[in-house]
């Protein structure tokens, strides 16, 4: 069955299982991307904490590996 091939049915559901923050961002917003990431790193060194980004992209020509 492929719905007990994870443990959850997001990929930052782990992150609860370590009490870890998540960080949600649209990949299409460069500025977002780049904010996101800069508070996940400025968290990191304040609480020396696991943190996890979930970037949120689609692929613009497909699902190919050659993109």
């Amino acid at each position: 069955m492929p719905s007990k091939g994870r443990s959850g049915m997001y990929s930052s559901d782990l992150a609860k299982c370590i009490n870890a923050p998540i960080f949600h961002v649209n990949a299409d917003s460069p500025e977002d991307v780049h904010h996101c990431f800069k508070m996940a790193a400025e968290y990191r060194q304040k609480f020396n904490h696991d943190v996890v980004v979930d970037l949120i992209g689609y692929r613009k020509y497909g699902h190919n590996e050659l993109d």
